[in-house]
């Protein structure tokens, strides 16, 4: 007979972020309002999402908002009054849970599948009567299925038990020094930060010096320097390391391996190929990552190899380097697509984890589980993209101007899959298929009083530079005027004085860190970087300092643990790694950049 247990189930809905945070509230004809002053680079529809009103609703008290929200701007927002419910639940482990949702103006069935993070047909399958769609006031029954984050959750804290076991068999007492911290600890006694915290709970309200705390009792465990090399190809300048000792603060107390497969020609000399300049600029970045590293006390071997340009090359790497290959924690590499089945193939039959840094085009990902996809196909950066542009023009007067139907066009095709997109979500826009003689039919799209989002359709510069100058006259205080562009466009970017565009790769000015970095670059290779945006040494520095270290903080099962790795300092690019179906992970990251009237680049968050 199963087991049955029963479960008392509260669901309350509020407004999570009104509800739950001090504003002020202020009475108006016997109702309650919050007080509410917008913030930078806020829309309606996350003010709306935030507090859980629709935007109906908020506009039918603000009509000084109709034409549109700006920073500093004051909103009432009415109160909702909390209501909860509550059910008895009869299950058994098996049985899928439910929640409830209570239908708002505005939402979508798609929407609201985001909001839960569950599908469309998931909600359907559970709620008779709604394929003709959904209504204000419906209630619906919300699918709660055992997220892969609790799942990971499960295993992290199965292993923990496990680890504990062995280490709290084996414990003594430590007082607590100054300058100590989590890190320097778990270096010194060989065990990771979250065993730590487990073996000493009440290390979460952090280190007091004379505090005592239980570690485990590595009487044996030897700190003797090991020495680490890097092979690199000759003719490449690379900084010279100091040994560095056994890496004992992270739970991979091992010399962590990693080969790097490149192209950088070095047999064809004759051959002159700017392309590869980049690819030793790649080379370059990584090394100055390891040398942090080092210095962190993470213990590595870096092995590089040449496989030039062709299948054949990476062919007779593998097969006369098995032998290392196959023992190393981590390849990076290779720099072409008709070369990473190869190796694509070779890292899952030895079960190492592979990442692709420049490829957007890995055919068999979904089927293998070891791969780390940094350029995500256009696809996936197109609904990173979309969402983003919703969440933050969905309330302005939004202009599609169409120049081609060019399928090699990038800009061209995200503008077909942004139409998509906002027709799904009901959000309005307008098109105009543009030529070049004439542009006056733009004029007659604006709206005076709010702000104006025009999307160019294209990647190639050369068909908006003469435009753009043109549309920045007509942008005016009374009638605003922002471009949403590409990152291709380059320094057709600055022509307009407010530019948008989305990319997986900025360089923020203002990080005192990338300064810091490019003295360090000059002075270790003697010339700066020569490749433009992406820049390849950036590149190369943030994908192997992430991976590394997430290895030497996880060991080789740090694929269960992305979901809470803290984001490393990167340079030029944020990870984001979502698993494709059972295959392998896409970095899906994209932020949304401005060109601000300064003359300068933000993020939009």
């Amino acid at each position: 007979m199963p087991y049955l247990f029963l479960l008392l189930l509260t669901t309350t809905y509020m407004n999570g972020f009104g509800q739950s945070r001090d504003y002020p509230i202020i009475t108006q004809n016997d109702k309650q309002f919050y007080l509410y002053e917008v913030k930078s680079s806020e829309g309606l529809y996350r003010i709306s999402k935030n507090f859980k009103v629709s935007q109906e609703e908020i506009l039918k008290y603000n009509q000084h908002a109709v034409a549109g929200i700006s920073k500093g701007m004051k909103l009432i927002i009415p109160v909702i009054e909390v209501k909860t419910t509550t059910a008895l639940i009869s299950t058994t482990p098996n049985t899928p849970q439910y929640g409830t949702h209570i239908v708002q103006s505005g939402e979508t069935l798609y929407g609201i599948a985001r909001e839960y993070k569950v599908k469309v047909d998931d909600i359907r399958s559970c709620n008779e009567g709604i394929s003709e769609g959904i209504k204000v006031g419906m209630e619906l029954k919300i699918p709660q299925k055992e997220s892969k984050e609790s799942k990971n959750n499960t295993y992290k804290a199965q292993s923990e038990k496990t680890v504990l076991s062995k280490i709290s068999s084996q414990t003594k007492e430590h007082i607590i020094a100054p300058k100590e911290t989590l890190y320097s600890l778990s270096k010194t006694y060989n065990i990771s930060i979250n065993d730590l915290i487990n073996l000493n709970p009440e290390l979460t309200h952090g280190l007091q010096i004379g505090q005592v705390i239980k570690v485990p009792d590595n009487s044996n465990v030897s700190t003797k320097a090991i020495n680490t090399s890097e092979s690199k190809p000759s003719g490449i300048k690379k900084p010279e390391y100091t040994a560095a000792p056994t890496h004992v603060g992270h739970s991979y107390n091992h010399i962590i391996k990693v080969a790097l497969l490149l192209p950088f020609m070095l047999n064809n000399p004759e051959k002159q190929d700017a392309t590869i300049d980049k690819f030793i600029e790649f080379y370059e970045g990584a090394l100055l990552a390891v040398e942090k590293l080092k210095k962190n006390g993470v213990s590595i071997q870096l092995i590089t190899y040449d496989i030039e340009k062709s299948e054949t090359k990476v062919k007779e790497v593998l097969q006369s380097n098995i032998a290392i290959l196959k023992k190393v924690d981590l390849i990076i590499g290779p720099a072409y697509s008709s070369q990473v089945k190869l190796v694509s193939t070779f890292a899952q039959t030895h079960s190492i984890p592979l990442v692709v840094p420049f490829s957007p085009s890995i055919p068999n990902i979904a089927s293998n589980p070891y791969i780390f996809q940094n350029n995500a196909p256009h696809q996936k950066q197109f609904n990173e993209a979309s969402n983003v542009f919703m969440q933050n023009f969905f309330d302005k007067n939004i202009v599609i101007i169409h120049f081609n139907n060019d399928t090699e066009d990038v800009g061209s095709e995200f503008s077909r899959f942004l139409i998509n997109r906002l027709k799904k979500e009901n959000i309005a826009y307008k098109e105009l298929q543009f030529t070049q003689e004439e542009y006056a039919g733009i004029n007659k799209l604006l709206v005076q009083e709010k702000e104006n989002i025009l999307v160019y359709a294209t990647d190639k510069p050369y068909l908006i530079k003469d435009l753009l100058p043109k549309i920045a006259h007509l942008n005016t205080p009374t009638t605003p005027i922002s471009v949403f562009g590409f990152s291709n466009w380059d320094k057709a970017l600055k022509i307009h004085p407010s530019t948008y565009y989305y990319t997986a790769f900025f360089v923020d000015r203002k990080n005192k860190e990338i300064g810091i970095y490019r003295n360090k670059f000059r002075q270790e290779f003697g010339h700066t970087t020569t490749t433009g945006s992406p820049k390849f040494d950036f590149m190369g520095y943030d994908l192997t300092y992430y991976f590394i270290n997430a290895i030497s903080i996880y060991g080789k099962s740090f694929f269960s643990y992305l979901h809470e790795y803290e984001q490393t300092q990167t340079l030029q690019s944020r990870f984001q790694f979502v698993r494709e179906d059972k295959g392998g992970f896409i970095n899906n990251w994209v932020r949304l950049v401005r060109y601000t009237p300064e003359h300068d680049f933000e993020v939009v968050e």
